[in-house]
């Protein structure tokens, strides 16, 4: 056989390959299903900010009232967090803000008058065990001279176990809704492709229960973190 007999002969069985292959892809049938799945965990982390504030003629005087009822409320929660050791994280208090602004007095058709300053500090609380704790610490945020809480918020300590659970659930979805496309197809489902997270994404939090430990006045609300997972899944149809 000459070379140029062989390169017909080869490039004629490469053809008759690729024409197989081509029909072989053809044939594949395939179902594709979309779903997402969730879990839930009850919050076990929470946060808070506490705020106060101080006004005076001179900003040095407001600016020390207000640090004398900081530091009283700094004194308050950590004597708590002594008192409740499962409440604690480490670094649980950090200062989150302070502002120093002018007051006014304003009278008509006259320029306004400076009458003094207003300071305003905040500190944020991270606490554990929101169920049993918040309440005690927000009473002793205010019981030691706080006049504002704000965003409260909570939190999971381990949000990637509740993702996981979340995403096992959209496959599990995903494969049921596909068997159940593959019979009414008169298919069986074989294995999967493809698979895709598209999304993952967390609720907002759900009230689980009203509590109110009998050392807190304040009741406060469980809440219910929801973590929602959506996947994209190929399966064989055979």
């Amino acid at each position: 056989m000459t070379p140029s007999q062989f390169t017909r002969v080869l490039t004629l069985s490469f053809a008759c390959w690729s024409v197989g292959a081509s029909a072989q892809s053809a044939a594949l049938k395939t179902v594709e299903v979309v779903a997402t799945g969730t879990a839930s965990a009850a919050a076990d982390t929470a946060s808070f900010s506490v705020g106060v504030s101080a006004a005076s003629a001179r900003a040095t005087t407001a600016v020390e009232q207000a640090n004398t009822t900081l530091a009283a409320i700094i004194d308050a929660l950590k004597s708590q967090m002594s008192k409740s050791p499962n409440c604690a994280v480490p670094n649980a208090l950090e200062t989150s803000g302070f502002r120093v602004q002018p007051r006014y007095e304003r009278k008509r058709d006259q320029p306004p008058q400076l009458t003094g300053y207003e300071v305003q500090r905040t500190l944020t609380v991270s606490i554990n065990n929101p169920a049993n704790c918040l309440g005690l610490f927000l009473d002793s945020a205010l019981n030691a001279g706080a006049t504002q809480i704000n965003s409260v918020q909570r939190g999971l300590s381990d949000p990637q176990a509740v993702q996981d659970a979340a995403r096992t659930n959209a496959f599990t979805q995903a494969k049921r809704r596909a068997e159940q496309l593959a019979k009414l197809a008169g298919a069986t489902l074989g294995e999967a492709l493809e698979v895709e997270e598209l999304s993952s994404r967390h609720g907002s939090p759900r009230p689980l229960a009203m509590t109110a430990t009998a050392r807190s006045s304040i009741p406060t609300e469980e809440g219910l973190e929801d973590v929602n997972v959506t996947v994209r899944a190929k399966f064989r149809l055979k």
